[in-house]
């Protein structure tokens, strides 16, 4: 009788377990506000999705899911593919893909790829750890090898010069291909980052209305076109997506440039950040602080919250790998149109 008592008490857990697992993974994404989702506009001929990582290493395939996901929901697969960037010295590389979805509408994915750049100093510093760690414990050596040099050491390399000036000329051709695809059509431009690309992506929307600046004339506040010089005016995102946000934690370290500070207003510009219960590396966004790095644009932010079933993971997949998670994708999408997000003020 003891024996089958204690057999039903562990169906009753394992059965307990499974539903937790389940409602989890089926937990609305709660968010602060309605947002706009990029397939929310019904009639804009091109839209355009820049897409960034973050710290860890990274695969060039690595938004892969989140763009067999997007032509699923529009029922067409990529029409073409190239490569609009590759740096052969430092390995960035920018790969293109586009899908013609209804009659004169299209959808193109610019896909930035930066690990190269720091990942052989990474291999230099593991295999340095690796010849003279013997002693250390096996604790000690996941934080140096896992946390210092594949997280931590990329927030290093976003304060050298040479990185930042190479992932600007690799965003500066993303962008000229991007109005190039526009001209003489509707368009919408939209940032979809993880972890530390959404610092870099912030920097480069503020440098970009000052490389407006510098090549266009500007006179009583309204913009002409400088011949030969490209026109910035129309590189305008109108939604940013932060999968996993550190924009509070990295502001020192963000450069910005007051000398924009009298440029007339911009539009809108969405910002969704996304938070995750058990990232230790996601921040909230204030509204007043995405507001600092855009003091052009009317800065409308909305923080999404959310969990899943990896309680003890302290980098959850979240963070490690925001663009195979496919939550996330729907609400990119759909905004709070998505049945999976939930509007809670």
């Amino acid at each position: 009788m003891k024996f089958l008592s204690s057999i039903l008490l562990i169906l009753v857990i394992s059965l307990v377990s499974i539903t937790s697992v389940a409602a989890q993974q089926r937990l609305k994404l709660l968010a602060e506000h309605d947002f706009k989702g990029i397939l929310s506009d019904k009639t804009t001929e091109n839209i355009q999705v820049l897409v960034i990582h973050g710290t860890g290493i990274h695969e060039a395939t690595y938004a892969d899911k989140f763009m067999a996901y997007t032509f699923k929901k529009l029922k067409r697969g990529p029409t073409s593919s190239t490569e609009v960037y590759r740096s052969n010295e430092f390995g960035i590389a920018i790969q293109k893909q586009t899908a013609q979805y209804e009659p004169g509408r299209s959808l193109t994915f610019y896909v930035v790829h930066w690990s190269p750049f720091t990942e052989k100093n990474k291999a230099n510093l593991r295999e340095m750890e690796k010849k003279h760690s013997a002693n250390r414990g096996s604790a000690s050596k996941y934080l140096k090898n896992k946390v210092l040099i594949d997280q931590f050491y990329d927030f290093v390399a976003f304060s050298d010069p040479d990185f930042k000036r190479e992932i600007n000329i690799a965003l500066d051709r993303a962008f000229e291909d991007m109005i190039k695809q526009s001209k003489d059509k509707s368009s919408s431009i939209n940032l979809v980052s993880g972890s530390l690309g959404s610092a870099i992506f912030m920097e480069y929307v503020y440098k970009l209305h000052k490389s407006l600046i510098d090549s266009i004339e500007i006179k009583g506040f309204d913009f002409k076109k400088v011949e030969g010089k490209l026109d910035y005016a129309q590189a305008k995102p109108s939604k940013f997506f932060m999968l996993t946000n550190q924009i509070p934690f990295l502001e020192p370290i963000i450069s910005r440039d007051t000398s924009i500070q009298f440029l007339k207003n911009q539009g809108p510009l969405q910002i969704v950040a996304f938070k995750h219960s058990n990232d230790a590396l996601c921040f909230y966004l204030p509204q007043e602080v995405a507001a600092r790095f855009v003091p052009y644009r009317t800065v409308l932010v909305t923080n999404v919250h959310y969990k899943n079933r990896y309680r003890g993971n302290l980098f959850s997949a979240a963070h490690k790998r925001p663009f195979t998670l496919r939550k996330l994708h729907d609400a990119i999408l759909l905004g709070s149109q998505s049945p999976r997000v939930k509007v809670k003020p």
